[in-house]
């Protein structure tokens, strides 16, 4: 099985395995096949410090008895013995700790070649040697004379030194120390690595399942949260206990499955509006439709203008989704000229009148002056035309909607306000409004042509304009706001 194809359970169960092994096989590696080495290293080095601090204090002013109890110190740290000759081969000092050592049966001319080993090499040198600890002489049947060692042999190491006593002669340090480990040391540090090793194998093999399982389960958790998320379960929910990435990732997931679940809720009522919103003017054009046919007389202007009247609603539903589609894509294109905002709002009011007339609604609309801006004129209509359409739904029994463009010369700006008088949106309501497919008010009322995109749109087509707008809103009614910079009367500079 390939490790990218593993669950991260067993992936983290490899990688605790891997990490046991490679610790055990350094501990391995260190403590048999390399033991010999560190050993012998160690002792090198503690066999060299002896030697130099015997050789300071030979150059010092040191009495003998001070002399002896420095040499016997500088013996026990370096498990050696010690023996300090003179120029001629005479022994000045001594220590031996071993019965058998080599240093103190050496000849006078054993300890000259030492001494000249030791100056060829800067003043001290090394000298290692097989010993054997005794010999088997056996005498055969014809008297030829055998002998052979009769034990194992050990590696030992003489270290000669170079010194210059206190009154000015030259001496010779030896120190002759066993550098080969003792036997039973070795063995007894092999049996207690195994068992060790045993132990770690087991305790490993258990932390590892124990950690792997720990880790992974909340990461299995989420994995099958996940999956039914995607198949559609916006209410699961997911549990992020254990870590704070796990926690926090549980957080996000969790988010992720509401705003899910409320974008599947407003897709479902989006989608129940529009069928409602194009149910209607087409029952209308076909039950006309049919009336002009089979009834003589009926092919009325008043029928045909109902048709036509049904036929711009469903083009203005059209619109809305074409303009989401866009906004959705990021192709909406902002193409600014200067125009007469003035007269293109009175222009879309226009297209009203006949609601005004017909219906009873009350459009009034205040302008001081004149004011021209630089926007993309078509759709700073659509933007006018569906917050007056937004606030016909809304508005109170008296039907009344009022408009206020109002120009502020402070700020360079004009304010365009469009305002109705119904019950206005409760503050826990106002911050969604601007959301696509959302409405407040579930139910159609006489004049309902909202597809819950109209505001959405608006939001998007003065967020590209770069323009400031909101709303505010009380028991007195509701009020959408929007601001454009104004041109002076040449139509081209800023205010």
């Amino acid at each position: 099985m390939k490790l990218d194809k593993m669950s991260i359970k067993w992936r983290l169960f490899v990688y605790l395995a891997a990490f046991v092994l490679a610790l055990l096989a350094i501990l391995w590696l260190s403590q048999t096949v390399l033991l010999d080495k560190f050993y012998k290293s160690i002792k090198t080095k503690a066999v060299k410090s002896a030697a130099a601090a015997v050789a300071r204090g030979l150059s010092s002013a040191l009495d003998t008895e001070e002399l002896m109890m420095m040499l016997d110190r500088a013996a026990r740290d370096a498990d050696a013995c010690i023996r300090v000759v003179n120029g001629l081969g005479l022994t000045l000092y001594s220590v031996e700790t071993t019965v058998d050592c080599t240093i103190h049966k050496m000849p006078p001319a054993a300890l000259m070649r030492y001494f000249l080993l030791a100056e060829r090499h800067g003043g001290d040198a090394l000298d290692f040697f097989e010993r054997y600890p005794a010999y088997n002489i056996n005498i055969g049947e014809r008297g030829n004379v055998m002998i052979r060692p009769s034990g194992r042999a050990s590696q030992n190491m003489i270290a000669a030194q170079t010194a210059v006593l206190a009154d000015g002669t030259q001496a010779l340090i030896l120190l002759d120390s066993a550098v080969t480990p003792v036997d039973a040391t070795v063995h007894t540090l092999r049996v207690q690595l195994l068992n060790i090793t045993v132990v770690l194998l087991l305790l490993a093999v258990l932390l590892a399942v124990y950690l792997s399982r720990k880790i992974s389960a909340p990461i299995i958790r989420l994995n099958a949260g996940a999956h039914e998320l995607a198949r559609g379960n916006y209410e699961t929910r997911f549990d992020g206990r254990g870590y704070r990435e796990i926690a926090e990732l549980s957080d996000t997931l969790n988010h992720t499955a509401a705003e899910l679940a409320k974008a599947e809720n407003l897709r479902r009522e989006l989608i129940a509006n529009v069928s409602h919103d194009l149910r209607t003017p087409l029952t209308m054009i076909k039950g006309y439709g049919e009336v002009m046919r089979d009834l003589p007389g009926e092919n009325t202007a008043a029928n045909v203008q109902v048709i036509i009247d049904e036929t711009e609603r469903l083009s203005r539903l059209v619109s809305d989704l074409l303009d989401l589609s866009r906004l959705q894509a990021g192709v909406q294109e902002i193409t600014p000229v200067n125009f007469n905002l003035t007269q293109n709002m009175r222009r879309t009011l226009e297209r009203f009148a006949k609601l005004t007339e017909q219906s009873g609604y009350n459009i009034n609309f205040t302008a001081a002056a004149e004011v021209f801006v630089c926007a993309d004129e078509m759709k700073i209509s659509q933007v006018f035309y569906n917050l007056i359409s937004n606030a016909l739904h809304y508005t109170g029994p008296d039907r009344a909607v009022n408009i206020r463009q109002t120009v502020l010369p402070e700020r360079a700006v004009v304010r365009v306000e469009i305002s109705d008088t119904g019950e206005g949106i409760a503050p826990e309501h106002l911050p969604y409004i601007w959301d696509r497919y959302y409405k407040i008010d579930k139910t159609h009322r006489q004049f309902d042509t909202g597809s819950g995109l109209g505001l959405f749109i608006v939001k998007n087509v003065l967020a590209a304009h770069k323009a400031n707008f909101g709303a505010l809103s009380g028991s007195g009614g509701t009020t959408f706001w929007f601001e454009l910079p104004c041109l002076e009367a040449d139509k081209e500079t800023p205010l």
